[in-house]
């Protein structure tokens, strides 16, 4: 009996000696708490007392500052929405010509794509602008002065005539310009052409000076490329630049002028088909001023 009071009072008095040392540990290290505090993140420079700077802080403004600002003035945070920057007129009506294909509506965006992507090839040191040179020594300079219209009166429907082996079909213009004019001169775009249009109507004459028959809707091309595509846009304008600097004859109201014209393009496709086709992975800036009539166009 005697011995197990004594195995009792051994444990009871090692028991008391681990809670005893338990809690001065606790006493020695006592546990670091976040405190909030209004005071900056540089706080300590402005002088803050050393209980304050020693302490761990989260300050409510730090999250937007860095080491390098504590070396800054100081200065007021402001957290309202900011207001992007007004634009004056002045810098919106540095292209004149963006401005006016403005006023042409949801088609003065495409011209503006297509116009955009034509001063990139001029711009460039290539095989096609190259070829400009030769008649303009700055061609991207003069065709930035080109103004832009379109024609809606324009052909629309696409016209078939019998040969003797085949069919032989008449488009509908795409485009007009004056040959060998100066800067600032007007590039006509039919609005029933090929620059815009994918597939337009067809009738076809049986024989010479008979009635047109209504068909189904052909598909346009420029060259080789399909109406409406980029590529046919891009060698339009091309086309009736070379016309304006005089690198290509006279193609319009004379008689076999269909076929001229396609041998033009092809002179057009000769020095610049690589150009036009890389125009895919270019790119362009267009005014945010245009952004209207690009939503109009969908």
């Amino acid at each position: 009996m005697d011995r197990r009071h004594a195995l009792t009072s051994c444990f009871l008095t090692a028991l008391v000696l681990v809670c005893a040392n338990a809690a001065s540990a606790q006493i020695r290290r006592p546990a670091r708490t976040a405190q909030f505090s209004e005071l900056a993140a540089c706080s300590d420079e402005a002088g803050a007392p050393s209980q304050e700077i020693q302490a761990a802080r989260l300050s409510f403004v730090s999250y937007v500052r860095t080491e390098s600002d504590c070396d800054a003035p100081s200065h007021e945070l402001d957290f309202r929405y900011d207001q992007p920057p007004k634009v004056s007129p002045e810098s919106l009506e540095r292209d004149p010509i963006e401005s006016q294909l403005r006023l042409i509506g949801a088609p003065g965006y495409v011209i503006a794509v297509v116009r955009q992507h034509v001063l990139a090839i001029l711009r460039e040191n290539n095989a096609c602008s190259a070829w400009y040179a030769q008649a303009e020594p700055d061609p991207a300079k003069k065709f930035a002065t080109l103004r832009f219209q379109t024609d809606s009166n324009g052909e629309a429907t696409a016209v078939g005539e019998y040969t003797f082996y085949s069919v032989a079909f008449h488009e509908p213009f795409v485009a007009r310009a004056q040959q060998e004019v100066g800067a600032g001169s007007t590039i006509t775009l039919n609005s029933n052409g090929a620059f815009f249009i994918y597939r337009a109507p067809v009738s076809i004459r049986l024989n010479g000076g008979g009635p047109l028959i209504p068909q189904s809707r052909r598909q346009l091309h420029v060259g080789s490329y399909d109406g409406g595509s980029l590529n046919a846009q891009i060698t339009t304008l091309l086309h009736e630049y070379g016309h304006i600097v005089g690198l290509l004859p006279v193609d319009r109201g004379e008689a076999g002028s269909a076929l001229l014209s396609t041998q033009n393009t092809e002179t057009v496709l000769h020095h610049c088909r690589r150009q036009i086709e890389a125009s895919a992975n270019r790119i362009i800036v267009i005014p945010v001023t245009l952004a209207n009539l690009e939503r109009a166009r969908r």
